[in-house]
């Protein structure tokens, strides 16, 4: 994970703040996403899942809403969130300072 100074936080912030809002990502969601990308504190399962890339993860733990808003998630973590803090289970965990809270399994080998 990335240590910031406080300016680079506060511009930061501001940038998803407005990349969330153009992208179109819900409201309920953006709280998750921001603590995520600038403190590391890993969001709740289906935002976990989108951040490992995890599809059969995303599919079942989303509601009605997130699940509609997939693509919006996905725009904004490609033009707003640093590349290295998601893609992969791999990537959250190097990113999150919280893996203990980190409910996406390793996937199983076919």
């Amino acid at each position: 994970m990335n240590s910031w100074t406080a300016d680079d936080r506060t511009k930061i912030a501001a940038a998803l703040r407005d990349g969330a809002a153009v992208c179109g990502v819900p409201p309920h969601l953006r709280g998750g996403l921001d603590r995520y990308i600038l403190d590391g504190i890993l969001p709740g399962g289906f935002l976990q899942a989108v951040l490992c890339a995890d599809l059969i993860e995303v599919a079942l733990r989303a509601d009605p809403v997130s699940l509609q808003s997939l693509p919006a998630v996905v725009q904004f973590l490609m033009f707003y969130a640093p590349r290295e803090c998601w893609r992969s289970r791999a990537a959250v965990l190097v990113w999150t300072i919280t893996p203990d809270r980190l409910e996406i399994s390793e996937p199983l080998e076919p």
